[in-house]
């Protein structure tokens, strides 16, 4: 079971820290990152996935730093910049560089699952902002990674396609990955083995749905988050 171990991790930006002192171990399961905008969720989930360096601190996942094992990191960016001609097999090809072409097979049947199996030769330009969010999503899964991390996955998805996305999700943790999403929609909190609650780049919370999630949902968004909640 792959764990990302985070300890004192901070990251400042011109000496303002976005990310302050995050103490945490992800083992497996669904873990989901929750906090308004400007929380540091993405700078958090960027630094799990080594796309940024801590400015202090450490994370480790399985003893090693991310970018000694980058081959096992599925990262999803919550926004990609590509050329319009950029087709979903060439991300694919580009997420999978140096890597035998296993992806391939990967990539469509990650497309398949999540019913957009006729993209893979689309290019992104042609496609809805929800199809290319889950062509997003399956090009990143098609490096095979046992550690999956996902900044929005939700985004522009429609009930379906989320429900889609989290079952994807649910069975890749079945099979024993470490999956972490950053996401707005606290709903999301109950199909979590595991909340981490961001306030102001602080975690405020980290522990399984329950005792203690609504309060500190509640100072972080400043709303009742109860009601909220109750409809997951």
């Amino acid at each position: 079971m792959p764990c990302i171990a985070a300890k004192e991790l901070t990251f400042e930006v011109k000496g303002k820290a976005i990310v302050k002192d995050v103490s945490a171990e992800l083992c497996g399961g669904l873990n989901v990152v929750l906090g308004p905008n400007g929380a540091g969720k993405t700078t958090l989930l960027r630094l799990f996935a080594g796309v940024l360096r801590p400015t202090r601190g450490s994370v480790l996942i399985d003893g090693a730093p991310p970018d000694k094992v980058r081959a096992r990191v599925s990262y999803v960016p919550a926004q990609l910049s590509l050329d319009p001609m950029t087709r979903v097999v060439d991300l694919a090809e580009a997420i999978n560089y140096g890597k035998d072409r296993s992806w391939r097979k990967r990539l469509r049947e990650y497309l398949s699952a999540l019913g957009i199996e006729w993209a893979a030769e689309r290019r992104f330009s042609t496609l809805s902002s929800g199809e290319q969010r889950l062509a997003t999503i399956a090009a990143a899964l098609s490096r095979g990674g046992d550690v999956i991390i996902a900044d929005e996955p939700t985004e522009f998805l429609d009930v379906s396609n989320r429900a889609k996305v989290f079952a994807l999700f649910r069975g890749l943790v079945n099979e024993g990955a470490l999956v972490i999403i950053a996401t707005h929609d606290v709903r999301r909190a109950g199909q979590a083995d595991r909340v981490l609650v961001l306030s102001r780049g602080v975690v405020t919370f980290a522990g399984r749905p329950g005792e203690g999630l609504v309060e500190a949902l509640s100072k972080a968004y400043g709303v009742d988050a109860k009601t909220l909640l109750e409809e997951a």
